[in-house]
């Protein structure tokens, strides 16, 4: 081999292990003040990735993918500026989408979260306030209609519940004063009339209850 040929070679070997050594560099750095900086990523003990992402002076920004240890996706996490408040995706360990939410600035779920079921139907929305289950809640059927509806205050059942038959007729309604039963409570046959009625006190029933068939009181 010509020995401009073998300089030549070994120059590009040379280069291509700076560069590499370069990169390898610039992978989880740090600033003058200790702060992550730039491309950050680790790996499982199998070789597998763990995590990728950017930070800025400690701060996450861009997107952040995270990964199960067999190679799929656990989550992405795409952040708003350096704000911390972010909209993560999470994914089973074979790579199905179960959960799409926000996260605050305080790391704590936020706004609204929708969970799927295995096959990709929709379960359930829950609002969030730092962490909590604040606001709106729905449950649905795997038809895809609603099976409950109520509201949550300071992570507790509040207010009116309904809950729904699949046909989309209403099954009960029942009232939560801080995730306890409190007021009246209604039950529905499947032909929509009241079928059993009643009160709650203190998550108990109190006074008089009323047992019907056909319309007709049949126990009270």
């Amino acid at each position: 081999m010509p020995q401009y040929v073998w300089n030549n070679m070994k120059y590009a070997v040379l280069a291509a292990v700076w560069a590499l050594a370069l990169a390898v560099s610039a992978q989880n750095a740090v600033d003058a003040q200790g702060r992550r900086t730039g491309p950050w990523s680790a790996k499982y003990p199998n070789g597998q990735p763990r995590y990728a992402g950017q930070f800025s002076a400690g701060v996450p920004v861009g997107t952040f993918t995270y990964y199960h240890d067999n190679g799929f996706r656990s989550a992405e996490m795409a952040y708003r500026g350096t704000t911390g408040v972010c909209l993560s995706k999470q994914y089973d360990e074979k790579g199905k989408l179960m959960a799409v939410g926000c996260y605050g600035a305080d790391r704590q779920k936020d706004s609204l979260w929708v969970t799927y079921a295995f096959d990709g139907t929709k379960l359930e929305e829950v609002t969030y306030a730092a962490g909590q289950r604040q606001g709106a809640y729905v449950m649905y059927y795997p038809n895809g209609k609603v099976m409950e509806r109520g509201t949550y205050q300071d992570d507790a059942k509040t207010g009116t519940w309904v809950r729904y038959r699949e046909t989309g007729a209403k099954e009960r309604i029942s009232s939560y004063r801080a995730g306890r039963l409190e007021g009246k409570w209604t039950e529905f046959d499947e032909d929509g009339r009241t079928a059993v009625i009643g009160t709650y006190v203190n998550d108990l029933r109190h006074g008089t209850w009323t047992t019907m068939e056909g319309g007709a009181v049949v126990r009270t």
